[in-house]
């Protein structure tokens, strides 16, 4: 029996840990060594950046640029989230006949075709219709990813650090959502209100301005959104000549359309970065040991017998 404190070099061992025994970590060295479940779960947080990426900035644009409602965002996208879950049950058994690794980089291939579609079509006319196709597309391609690379990724640890390695993936998952959320709305605002001093400035003085110029006004102009009401905004526009009216509400559609443009051109870049990390995925799909992890380390086992 071992008192509740011992003194130990490093200050105070936990409750009921013998002299000389490891701590344990969080995470099990051995999980990060296994070079499948690192090439995994690396893949699988650069998709999730994609992601969020894509799912933040399309609704967004629908909505703030071309007027859609919330119910119809979801309609444009429902092609998307339909053929994700279809091709992601469906492709389960194909990992007999293909590799998975090929599956996966097939798949990516798909998303980057999708939304080259999409930057394509993107245009203040866009319409439902207009998007089926490369909705259709980046489900396809998301749907074959994703069901393949959890599977690939799970199979190549232990089954005693599933739990271990399923909270691993979930937390990169979480980590990738927020930071392609961040870079994808920093980038589509950035570009949008660059954009926008542009326009004023073209129709305003007939000169282009300056980059240095043009970031500083685009500072003072997001600020000065931040700061005023909307019934402010109202006030403003409406003290202006219908001309000038309609020449701001074109440069601010133009705005929207090239922000979003140049947001999909950066998923699509991240999309071909997750196609080289998912070159270190193995060909061969590992068999999944069902060996026990040790519960005890072997300067424990050591101490123990000895009746220390």
């Amino acid at each position: 029996m071992y008192r509740a404190r011992h003194r130990h070099p490093h200050g105070v061992r936990p409750l009921g840990t013998p002299p000389g025994a490891r701590r344990p970590t969080l995470i099990p060295p051995a999980v990060l060594r296994n070079r499948t479940f690192t090439a995994g779960i690396s893949t699988f947080a650069s998709q999730s950046l994609i992601l969020s990426g894509f799912m933040f900035t399309v609704p967004v644009f629908l909505q703030s640029a071309l007027g859609y409602s919330a119910f119809d965002s979801g309609v444009a996208l429902l092609p998307f989230s339909a053929f994700t879950l279809v091709v992601a049950v469906g492709s389960t058994g194909w990992r007999r006949y293909v590799a998975q690794k090929r599956l996966i980089q097939l798949g990516l291939v798909f998303i980057g075709a999708g939304l080259l579609v999409l930057t394509q079509r993107t245009a203040p006319d866009l319409t439902i219709t207009g998007m089926i196709l490369p909705m259709a597309i980046i489900g396809i391609g998301l749907g074959l990813f994703t069901g393949q690379l959890v599977d690939l990724t799970m199979s190549s640890v232990p089954e005693a650090f599933s739990e271990v390695s399923s909270g691993v993936i979930n937390s990169l998952s979480q980590l990738g959502y927020a930071f392609g959320t961040a870079v994808a709305g920093s980038i589509q605002l950035g570009v949008f209100y660059g954009s926008v001093v542009d326009g004023v400035t073209l129709v305003s003085s007939g000169e282009e301005v300056s980059g240095d110029e043009r970031r500083r006004l685009a500072v003072k102009l997001e600020d000065a959104l931040e700061t005023t009401t909307q019934a402010q905004q109202e006030a403003f526009e409406s003290g202006l000549s219908p001309d000038l009216q309609q020449q701001l509400s074109q440069i601010i559609l133009d705005a929207m359309v090239t922000a979003q443009q140049i947001v999909l051109v950066v998923i699509v870049l991240f999309v071909l970065v997750t196609l080289l990390v998912s070159s270190f995925l193995p060909l061969k799909r590992p068999r999944r040991s069902g060996s026990r992890a040790p519960t005890t380390a072997p300067e424990e086992e050591k101490t123990t017998s000895t009746g220390e």
